[in-house]
């Protein structure tokens, strides 16, 4: 029900309802699966506190999801590399750049190694990149990231997929804003 609501942008009430349930967890018993559930409510609290722009809170929540699905799953497990890339998305809004562009490198390399470069979650961490890049002013290298995302995008969805279309969106947008 959290996550849909989250989908739907609906943070406060997402919130609501996470709160308690985080809550709840230290009376519970501490099995690997009751801690995986943890990790997951904190990330998705962490993601309704993004959406509402308290980046410290998020920051929080998300480095502890991080913590706990690194100790459970090992350091190169697939839900790290998500927790690195959402901490990422956090730490952009902070202008903690340099912290930002660690986390996605490493989310980037778990991603590659698990799944193959031509990935779709390879593709999502290559645009989080590419805008990161861009915003640093590395027009260069954040162009080479978005058009490596879009032609893995083109691949693997289509070129009709709502994600393909965003990054052709954005690719224009960035077009249309350079110097004549």
């Amino acid at each position: 029900m959290a996550v849909s609501l989250l989908e739907r942008e609906a943070y406060g009430a997402a919130e609501d309802l996470l709160r308690p349930a985080i809550a709840a967890f230290p009376q519970l018993t501490s099995t690997q699966e009751t801690q995986r559930t943890l990790s997951r409510a904190l990330d998705n609290l962490a993601w309704a506190c993004r959406g509402q722009e308290r980046y410290d809170e998020a920051d929080s929540l998300y480095r502890q999801g991080l913590k706990i699905h690194e100790k459970l799953l090992g350091p190169d497990h697939l839900d790290v590399a998500q927790s690195c890339n959402n901490l990422a998305l956090v730490l952009i809004g902070k202008s903690c750049l340099t912290e930002a562009e660690s986390q996605l490198q490493r989310a980037l390399t778990i991603r590659e190694t698990a799944l193959g470069s031509g990935h779709e979650k390879v593709s999502t961490t290559l645009a989080n990149l590419a805008f990161l890049h861009m915003t640093q002013g590395h027009t260069t290298r954040g162009l080479r990231e978005a058009i490596r995302a879009l032609e893995i995008c083109r691949k693997r969805l289509g070129d009709n997929h709502p994600r393909t279309q965003a990054l052709l969106a954005w690719l224009h947008s960035l077009s249309d804003d350079a110097p004549p």
